[in-house]
This record gives C-alpha cells, sequence and structure tokens, in this order.
C-alpha cells in the first residue's frame, strides 16, 4: 500500500470520528465515496493531510546530504510535519536521523520505540491481540512497526547481531507476514551465527523463496558448518534463479564494464530475479561474506564458471532474447 492510500486512510480515520451513524446503511454510504474525489464532493479537504506528507518527504530528501545547511533545513520541514499532523511518528523518527552519536541515536530510537507503541495502539483504543500477528494490516500500526525496522537495521550497522536478531523476529512476531522484509536479513544473521534449524524454519516458513538472500545465507552457512555439497546445491540455486547473479560476480572481479546494467532505476529498489537483486542482497549481507573468506571465493568461483560456460555456450538461431535496455 502506498504512502498516497495511507494519507486517505488516515482522514478517513478522522472524518469517521466525527460521525455517529446510527445504521450500517449510513455508514456504506459515507464509505462508498470516501476516495479523493468523494473527499471534495463532501468538502472534506486533504490540504493538511497532503502538506504533512509534503513536509515529511521534503524533510526525508534533504536528511540524505551532507551538508549541514541541508540538515538544518530538513528538520525544520520535519517540524512542520509534526506540527500540521501530531503525533507523525515517522516524522519522530526520521529527526533522530541528524544525531551523529550512534549510541545516543540508538538509545533515543529505543525511546521512540516505546513512546510509539502507545500512540499507535491509541492508549488501548486498539487491542493488542487484534493486531499482533498481523500488524501492518491495520494502518495506525505501521508507523511503530517502522521505527522498529530502523532500529533493528541500526543495530545490524554496528554489529550488535544478536540485538539485531531479536529485533527483526520481534518485528516477524508482530507482522507475519513481513511487509518489510526482516526475513532476508534474519536468514543472513542465522547463517552468522550457524543457526542451521532456525535458518531451515524460517527458510520453510516462507514457502522456500528463491531470494538472493536465501540462497546465499543458506549457501554460506552450509558451508559454514562442513556440508559443501548442499553449500554448493544453493550456489547452484542462486546462478539458476538469477541467471545475472553469475554475470554481477564476473563483472566486478574480472571488470567487464558492465555496471550500469545493476544500477537499480530508483535507489533502494530492485528488480525481482535481475542482478540489481544480487547487488543489493551482497551489499546487505557483507556482514556474512566477510564472515568467511573461504565461502565468499567458492560463491565467486562458483559465478565465474557459471559465467564463463554462458559466454562460450553458442546461441541457437531465431531463439537469442534481446536484453531490454534500462532507462
Amino acid at each position: 500500500m502506498s504512502r498516497e492510500t495511507e494519507k486517505l486512510l488516515k482522514l478517513l480515520e478522522k472524518e469517521l470520528d466525527k460521525h455517529d451513524f446510527q445504521t450500517d446503511e449510513e455508514l456504506q454510504s459515507f464509505l462508498d465515496v470516501m476516495n479523493r474525489e468523494g473527499f471534495e464532493k463532501l468538502g472534506l479537504s486533504t490540504d493538511s493531510v497532503d502538506e504533512a506528507f509534503e513536509e515529511y518527504e521534503i524533510g526525508c530528501d534533504l536528511m540524505d546530504s551532507d551538508d549541514p545547511k541541508d540538515i538544518k533545513e530538513a528538520l525544520k520541514h520535519l517540524q512542520k510535519a509534526i506540527e500540521l499532523d501530531p503525533p507523525f511518528v515517522d516524522a519522530q523518527a526520521e529527526m533522530l536521523e541528524a544525531e551523529r552519536e550512534v549510541a545516543v541515536y540508538i538509545r533515543k530510537l529505543r525511546e521512540l520505540e516505546e513512546a510509539a507503541e502507545d500512540i499507535c495502539l491509541k492508549d488501548g483504543e486498539v487491542e493488542h491481540e487484534d493486531v499482533f500477528g498481523h500488524a501492518w494490516r491495520t494502518i495506525e500500526m505501521r508507523p511503530f512497526l517502522r521505527i522498529k525496522k530502523r532500529l533493528a537495521d541500526a543495530y545490524l550497522d554496528q554489529g550488535m547481531f544478536r540485538l539485531a536478531q531479536e529485533k527483526y523476529e520481534d518485528i516477524l512476531a508482530w507482522n507475519d507476514n513481513d511487509n518489510q522484509g526482516c526475513r532476508y536479513l534474519l536468514i543472513g544473521i542465522y547463517a552468522y551465527f550457524e543457526e542451521k534449524e532456525k535458518a531451515m524454519e524460517l527458510y520453510d516458513h516462507y514457502e522456500q523463496e528463491q531470494n538472493a538472500w536465501s540462497l546465499i545465507s543458506l549457501a554460506a552457512l552450509h558451508h559454514k558448518v562442513g556440508e559443501s555439497e548442499a553449500s554448493l546445491r544453493y550456489l547452484k540455486q542462486l546462478t539458476k534463479q538469477i541467471p545475472e547473479s553469475a554475470t554481477f560476480i564476473a563483472n566486478a572481479i574480472l571488470d567487464l564494464g558492465l555496471n550500469e546494467d545493476f544500477e537499480p532505476q530508483y535507489p533502494g529498489s530492485y528488480r525481482p530475479g535481475t542482478g540489481e537483486e544480487m547487488a543489493l542482497a551482497m551489499d546487505q549481507l557483507d556482514f556474512l561474506l566477510t564472515s568467511s573468506r573461504a565461502f565468499f571465493m567458492d560463491l565467486v568461483s562458483h559465478c565465474i564458471e557459471e559465467y564463463e560456460k554462458k559466454a562460450k555456450k553458442p546461441r541457437t538461431a531465431g531463439k537469442a532474447k534481446a536484453k531490454p535496455k534500462q532507462k
């Protein structure tokens, strides 16, 4: 669900609080026109919510800068967003990104996480047992989950692997559907700690999802516990499911000049099943790959071997497929 939809749902919630519907028919009639055009027809303004999100998005963009002046300006926009639409938990969390002391940043995130639970549960109006396990479905809970993800990522970035593991597990307990992709990093942490049973349980729970994070992590895990044949099987699955994975590694090692082929169209995004996915997975699993030089060399050797096989294989006439160009 897009942030645009979240904005409208947030406004809808505010409008529902103002009405006292006597019958289901009255409520349904109101809901039938509750889209952006419907709000306008009823004379309801989306301006305040729109303006708050606009200020928030401007602040987020400026926060990515290394220029102290941009950071100062970002904080102004984020504060404005909070004033327009209090308590705007996401904006509060983004303001913490200006903190340069890691220990202070993590402490403040923990404090905001604790406060956000009460805010998002609306001080008891939303029952814990009604949302636990599938919290993402409840729009009010999403800022709480996003703060948890920020904190888990911060732990991982700082090499606080056990704390990261516990926090990713906590997020999945709150939202089993994992709309934030925590399972991708959690399986890497299990591999790092050589916790095979937990890794395989997670892999099976999400129906043996064939993505770069899972396959790299399981290959590394089996290598680390001395099961080289199983490790190779997962590497073979990797290059089968993501054919460009071999090309990505070969390009990095052999300097083939194909860097642009693996650059995502949008920062932080990727096209599943492509070299973009491989590039992002290897970047995020750097902590695992650097923990076993021998496995990393196995990964590189396998990918280069697969790349060279394809490079030497003659194309069958009439079956060659042109590679789509990225804009």
